[in-house]
């Protein structure tokens, strides 16, 4: 027999002949005990937002010094002391792959940070493109703006303004950042919407 020092499972309708009214009867209704485990609250979508802005930022400071160290130290290298360093032509051509490098990373950062925040909001997939894409968006502009000042910084430390004189025009820069930010944009938004999607518990 049931005893009124035994446990029930959670979830589990019982009969408990130990429960009484008030009038001394025997309560004969059925009850059912539930065991309710809290759910985390999950996070308003501007945190999510806010996020991939803040790890774009940190991916364009990191791969910016990366290449004012890498660049530094070849114009170390190859060029005398004093003379342009856009004068050599192995530090043109690595100049040129830096700058590359930033507006391909950039949509393939935008990707990765969309599958986190499908992950994140499986149950939301609207919120997931609309965080995907517009973080993906601002922050590829903090991304490529810190990449590329802090590699064009390096000319100034050995002797090159890199001013608008420069083989590179800074209005040319500014129009292709604004063209491959809506490039990362819509990659952001449409790996977010699909990860969401996908990560939807089988009904």
């Amino acid at each position: 027999m049931t005893t009124a020092q035994e446990k029930k499972p959670a979830l589990v309708s019982s009969r408990d002949p130990e429960r009484r009214p008030e009038n001394g009867r025997r309560e004969t209704d059925t009850y059912i005990r539930l065991c309710v485990v809290p759910s985390p609250m999950s996070r308003p979508a501007y945190v999510y937002a806010l996020a991939v802005v803040g790890v774009f930022a940190a991916l364009g400071a990191g791969l910016g010094l990366a290449a004012n160290f890498t660049l530094g130290f070849f114009i170390e290298q190859f060029v005398e002391p004093g003379t342009d360093p856009l004068d050599s032509t192995q530090i043109g051509i690595l100049f040129i792959v830096s700058i590359l490098l930033v507006y391909v990373v950039g949509p393939l950062a935008a990707g990765v940070a969309g599958v986190g925040v499908g992950q994140a909001l499986p149950d939301r997939d609207g919120t997931a493109a609309v965080v995907g894409g517009l973080g993906s968006f601002v922050g590829f502009f903090l991304f490529a703006g810190l990449g590329l000042f802090l590699t064009f910084s390096v000319l100034s430390v050995y002797g090159s303004g890199g001013g608008g004189d420069g083989p590179i025009e800074p209005a040319a820069l500014g129009r292709l950042m604004f063209q491959v930010a809506i490039v990362a944009g819509l990659v952001g938004l449409t790996s977010a919407y699909l990860t969401s999607r996908l990560s939807r518990p089988a009904q």
